[in-house]
């Protein structure tokens, strides 16, 4: 049973600006998180505050085109595992430094699903991979 919200995740409930991009429907994004190129709009949108989201959840899958450092920052003890895109090198080293701080182990597709133990082990791009978070991966790892 799925109940569909009409919200953008977010740290806080509450309003944001959604930026609609007109030409690249994958583009969407709430705004300050990605530069977008081409025609756009911009609406206000309710935004749901993640952390309730991951108490309830056993899984994840966070792909918010730039905001998932900032939604992965409020981990603490929760114990929901998670499929990550990495946007950027900056989102990568605070997923990385927020994850070692909590003890929340990682494997990244980028290393062929090793742990990472490194910050070059983290994904930097989308095209470079997910990111996984959690206590066992859902794959065999060598």
């Amino acid at each position: 049973h799925v109940v569909p919200f009409m919200s953008a995740v977010s740290t806080e409930n509450g309003e944001a600006n959604f930026v609609r991009v007109l030409n690249n429907l994958t583009g969407n994004h709430l705004e300050g998180f990605k530069d977008s190129y081409g025609p756009r709009e911009t609406l206000i949108v309710p935004t749901i505050d993640c952390r309730p989201l991951f108490k309830w959840a056993d899984f994840a899958k966070i792909d918010s085109e730039g905001n998932e450092a900032e939604l992965i920052k409020t981990l603490t003890t929760e114990k929901v595992d998670m499929m990550v895109e990495v946007r950027n090198e900056k989102n990568a080293r605070i997923i990385f430094d927020h994850c070692n701080k909590i003890a929340r182990r990682m494997w990244s597709q980028k290393s062929g699903w090793k742990q990472v133990k490194h910050i070059d082990h983290m994904p930097r791009l989308n095209r470079e991979g997910s990111l996984f978070i959690g206590q066992n991966p859902p794959f065999d790892n060598p």
